[in-house]
């Protein structure tokens, strides 16, 4: 009774594949963030298809194993953010306010937490300086973002993810589906307050800027100044505020 030879396994082949599968998983959790690691992630999945071709295998097992980044990546993708999102948020600010707001969250003095239909309601006042007894939110954040009347009448506004106006409005055409002709320096949004000073001072806060591109047309010692007026101002609220708890 001849005895079977057990086939001595490609190590090459399952090399490459086991970095296939890993740096799939890691590209499809980090998504955007692969960039910040100098491309690892990629050459990593890149390094492992070589070798998956140097192997001396199949190529059936080949072709299987090069095309399972496509499906690993989109489900890792997507269960990602269904698990680290954050609550829905609606910002309501008053419609002729303009510049800079701050929301500092988990605060004992603070707005008591108001939920409507699963979305955090934070209603901004004419300073622009919220205190809140949310706890900061965290993951992937679901934002809106409305202007209010005297009449409580609502009108949204875009967020807007880029301070340079002709790059928006590209992307805008890109992504959205809002027509692009409707899109002009004079468009209020939300702008995230990128490099900012102002809110640094507490870890547990959030900034934007409420404003047209028209704003960053102005002088930045201007800007500046502003800025840091409204710092010294949240900052003495937020104090207050403490001190009357």
């Amino acid at each position: 009774m001849t005895e079977k030879i057990a086939k001595k396994p490609n190590w090459l082949f399952l090399t490459g594949a086991v970095l296939v599968v890993f740096w799939s998983a890691v590209i499809g959790f980090l998504h955007i963030g692969v960039l910040y690691l100098f491309g690892l992630p990629i050459l990593g999945l890149i390094l492992g298809i070589i070798l998956v071709w140097f192997a001396k295998e199949n190529i059936s097992k080949k072709l299987l194993v090069t095309i399972v980044p496509i499906p690993l990546i989109t489900a890792i993708f997507f269960l990602s953010i269904y698990l680290n999102k954050a609550e829905s948020e609606t910002f309501l600010i008053p419609t002729d306010y303009r510049g800079d707001i701050v929301i500092f969250y988990d605060e004992g003095c603070g707005q008591e937490p108001l939920i409507v239909k699963g979305r955090r309601i934070y209603q901004i006042s004419n300073d622009g300086v919220l205190i809140t007894k949310f706890k900061k939110n965290s993951g992937y954040l679901d934002q809106e973002f409305y202007l209010v009347d005297e009449n409580e009448n609502r009108t949204e506004i875009p967020k807007f993810g880029r301070q340079n106006f002709h790059t928006e409005k590209k992307e805008w055409g890109d992504f959205l589906s809002t027509p692009v002709e409707e899109f002009t320096k004079e468009t209020v949004g939300a702008f995230h307050s990128y490099g900012a000073e102002t809110y640094f001072f507490s870890p547990k806060s959030f900034g934007f800027i409420i404003s047209d591109y028209r704003y960053f047309d102005r002088d930045s010692k201007d800007i500046s100044l502003e800025r840091k007026q409204f710092t010294e101002t949240a900052v003495k609220l937020l104090k207050e505020c403490r001190e009357a708890k």
